[in-house]
Order: C-alpha cells, then structure tokens, then sequence
C-alpha cells in the first residue's frame, strides 16, 4: 500500500490520505513522507524507527507538519506582514509562513544540484562575506540609528533581518527607524555581487531586476550597487573569506504535511498559488509557472522536489468539502479499517458488531469513509477493551448519529429497543449487532 501511495506521490506531487477515525493516517502519512525524503530508509516494521527518523527529517527541515483550521490564512501559510519588538519599538516585517519557508529550501536544493562546483564556490563565499558584513552592520547599528549608504541621502542602513535559524537575510534602507523601509537580500547579492567584483557590472544600470518587467534594471538597483561597492572595501579591510572547497549538492525531496487539510478554506490559503502546484507547472515541468508574491514581490514557483500530503477524516462533516479546482490538483486514497489488524475475541467480535451497525444505519456515506478504524480496538485485555468502548467508541456512534450521518440509535438494537447497560458493557453491543450468516448488509 505505502509503495504504491508512493508511486502515486511521485507522479501527482501531491496526495490525500482520507479516512474515519482510527485507520492510520497519521502514522501513514508519516511513513509515507519518511519514504520519499529518505529512500535509504528500509525499517518501516518498526514504528519506533520510523519516528525517530522522521523527527530527524523535521529538524533537518525536510519534512515540515501545519495543521489547518477554519481562522488560517493565505498570510500564515504563505506569507505576511507580521509585528515584531525591537528594542523598544515594534516594527512590521514581511514574514514567510511554512509553505515558503519549505518551498525556498526544495528550490534551494533544486537549482544547487543542477550548479557547478565553481558556481557553488561563488554563493557560499558570498553568504559568508553577507554574514560577517551584517554582523558589523548590527554591531555599528548599536552606537547609532542609521550608517549612511549614499553620501548625503536620507535613506539609511537601519536594520539587518534574520532568518528562522539566526543566519542574515536582508538589510533594510529606510528614513527613519520607524519609517516604512525597502529590503536589500541576500539572493541579489549572492547573484550578482561576484559579478561587481569581476567588472561585469560597472553601474547600477547593470543590475537587472529579478523577475520579468519593464523597467532595463532592478528598482533598488542604486542601493545595491552602492552596498556592492561597501561590501567590498570591508572584504579589502579584512581579507579573504573564501570557504573551503564546496561539495557538489546532492538532489533532495521535501515534504510538507498538512493535517486536517479540509478543515481550512484552501482555495483562501493557498490563494492564486494553487494553480503551481500541478506537476507540469512546476520547476522542472514541462509548463513551468510562477507568480509574484503581493507582499515581498518575489517571484514564487514550487520545485519539482517539493511534495504534499494532506489528511482528511471522511466523516467530518462539520467542514465544507475540498472545491474542485483543489480537488483535481490532489490524488485521494481511502484509508480503511483493517479487521486483521484487531487482537482476535473480544476485541474482533466488537469490531464485526460495529461494522455490522453501520452497514445497517448509514445513510448515503460507503463504509469505507465510515467504519471506525482498527486503532480503536487494539486491546486484547477485557478491561481495557471496555474502557475504549465507553469513552472512545461508543462516543464517537453517538456523534455519528447525532450529526445525521447514521439512522439508528448505538442505544438500541435492530428491532429499536433499548439495549440494557450498552454504555457500560460493550458484550451487551455485540450481541444485539453480532453479524449473522443470514444478515445482507447494505451495499
């Protein structure tokens, strides 16, 4: 089953693992993801491994995990403007939400692999002649509000932005420190601050902007020629910072895992970049597409090697469903309740009587979306089995009813009468709704 959600994962890029309560989804999606960002990996058996592995996975950042609700937003998971202290002041940045956050590592990682050892050599020694320049900027940044980038301009060096793991990403110009401010980042440095040094650009006419326009040259091409010609007076200043010899990079798949994925509006979340999750619309498709993000005005495009995995519990009905344009853009798998699974007795004879009552009391949902899932019956002990009945399972058939999704009563019986000390005593259950040979459930 996982190799061939796998196969389907590769093709499609993106999948939803559906099913009632209790069938396994997250520890599916969880070996799933582990499959496809670790293809080395081979101990599915063990659950212990399998977690421990992806948890590493997670804090390597190749697997990320959101959950969506009904308040999540295009800027949480995208990106947005969000409040931020600093010193005594707060300041408004533009945030990134875990969908770009994995989308910019995947891409990364694509357009690394597919880069020369030369080309490789080039980035790293410019990130960390950006990291050790910034990290002067904040230390002059402590004795005064601004540092001047052009003589006589009123637009200052005022802060210097962070990334999640504490490395710089952009340096911000503004008037004041309070005052709306522009981004200087660290893609454009690192695209275009070797070919200052080499004399390709010998004016800030040279510099080009970075995604399709109009303009001959970047709109904050003036301040990135003049922090070119600053970053490289504090490379003379303080010597070579070149790295050691950089190794190639090797292609990897990132996963991103969205629980309860019809739980949000994901038309809203993902907003127009719902059309770039198509497989021939990515990078490295064969239609490759991008947009302009509202807020950073980046150009925004999903890798190849970036891939989904959403969870939807098919008997929730307190949601909307999944719309059709998100619908055709995912595969479904149905997860179902897996009677092989249930410790045999007890335990298996309750699983059958539950079944049995929902065959018969469904209205127009397949058993399949509807039949409770054998993590609910794993108990070979007599008492543990009854504490799952009363506060788990029986429950859950009250809500079903209670929702309109089935007809009878889990309190009565196939006749409708009351089934004595059901809630406490699940045999009571079983034997009103043990499956007979002469029974015919509904298709």
């Amino acid at each position: 089953m996982r190799e061939d959600n796998k196969c389907l994962l590769e093709q499609k890029k993106n999948i939803i693992l559906q099913g009632a309560p209790g069938t396994g989804k997250t520890y599916a999606t969880a070996a799933l993801a582990l499959s496809m960002a670790d293809p080395n990996f081979s101990a599915f058996d063990d659950h212990a491994l399998v977690m421990a592995r992806y948890e590493e996975l997670q804090k390597e950042g190749q697997i990320a995990f959101t959950t969506f609700h009904q308040s999540l937003d295009y800027e949480d998971f995208v990106e947005g403007i969000k409040p931020q202290r600093k010193g005594d002041s707060v300041i408004y940045d533009i945030e990134d939400g875990i969908f770009k956050k994995i989308k910019d590592l995947a891409l990364t990682n694509y357009e690394d692999s597919k880069k020369s050892d030369k080309e490789l050599k080039s980035e790293t020694d410019t990130k960390i002649l950006f990291e050790k320049f910034c990290s002067k900027l904040e230390e002059d940044l402590l004795k005064n509000d601004g540092i001047e980038l052009i003589p006589h301009s009123i637009l200052k060096i005022r802060d210097v932005f962070r990334k999640s793991d504490g490395s710089a990403k952009s340096i911000s110009i503004s008037r004041t420190v309070d005052s709306p401010y522009q981004s200087l980042s660290l893609d454009m440095v690192q695209r275009d601050y070797q070919k200052f040094k080499n004399g390709e650009i010998k004016s800030y006419e040279d510099i080009k902007p970075k995604y399709e326009s109009k303009s001959l040259y970047h709109g904050n091409a003036i301040y990135y020629f003049e922090l070119f010609k600053k970053m490289k007076a504090f490379e003379e200043a303080n010597g070579s910072m070149a790295s050691t010899q950089t190794e190639k990079v090797e292609l990897k798949n990132y996963v991103l895992i969205i629980d309860e994925i019809n739980r949000g509006n994901v038309s809203k979340i993902f907003g127009e970049l719902i059309s770039l999750l198509e497989a021939d619309k990515r990078v490295g498709g064969d239609h490759p597409l991008s947009v302009t993000l509202p807020y950073s005005k980046e150009s925004f495009s999903v890798p190849s090697n970036l891939y989904i995995i959403g969870t939807m519990n098919t008997t929730d009905r307190s949601v909307g469903s999944i719309d059709y344009a998100v619908r055709r853009r995912f595969s479904f798998v149905t997860l179902e309740a897996d009677e092989n699974k249930v410790p045999e007795g007890n335990a298996r004879n309750l699983f059958n009587a539950v079944k049995n009552f929902l065959n018969k009391s469904k209205y127009d949902m397949d058993i399949e979306d509807l039949m409770v899932g054998h993590s609910y019956f794993m108990a070979s002990d007599a008492d543990v089995l009854k504490m799952k009945w009363q506060y788990e399972i029986l429950p859950l058939l009250m809500e079903y009813h209670k929702d309109g999704i089935i007809s009878k009563s889990p309190l009565k019986d196939d006749s409708g009468d009351e089934i004595a000390d059901v809630k406490k005593d699940y045999a009571k259950f079983v034997e009103a709704w043990q499956k007979k040979e002469s029974d015919s459930p509904n298709p």
